[in-house]
């Protein structure tokens, strides 16, 4: 209470100056709010610069690793395979390879232990980047010969 116990009336310059007041808090309280806002931009960009420089030095290291063989290189492997003269002797029997079904199915479905073994060593020929070493596509040959002679359907 001032001037004796009246209460003063508020003045124009008084009352915009309580309003200016009351502005400016609420702009440091936006501006404390937008500086949180850009830490936290600024956090996300970083980790995701990181990230990006994390997956592309992996995505190096696999590429460095990895032998540089062209798709038509990989297409072509393994179709000299001599484990197709096998497919080849039961082409005309009722233990024919299905269109549809892959050799793995097919040497299941034959029940015969010992293309277990050809299929695989195939597999390796055919679908594997790296392929047969020479011995084993030695094996692979000698194997299926002796398949084929001891086993003829003829």
């Amino acid at each position: 209470m001032v001037n004796g116990g009246q209460k003063s009336v508020p003045t124009l310059p008084g009352w915009f100056s309580n309003l200016l007041f009351i502005f400016k808090q609420w702009q440091l309280q936006q501006g404390e709010q937008q500086n949180i806002f850009w830490l936290r931009a600024a956090l996300l960009l970083a980790l995701y610069i990181g990230w990006r420089i994390y997956s592309a030095r992996r995505q190096l290291i696999r590429e460095i690793k990895t032998p540089n063989i062209s798709a038509e290189t990989l297409a072509g492997q393994g179709l000299d395979s001599e484990f197709y003269l096998i497919e080849q002797q039961f082409q005309e029997t009722q233990y024919a390879r299905a269109k549809n079904e892959s050799i793995q199915q097919w040497v299941k479905r034959l029940r015969i232990p010992e293309l277990n073994v050809l299929y695989k060593l195939h597999y390796q020929l055919r679908f594997d980047t790296i392929g047969l070493t020479p011995e084993s596509r030695k094996q692979l040959q000698q194997q299926v010969s002796r398949w084929l002679k001891n086993n003829s359907l003829s």
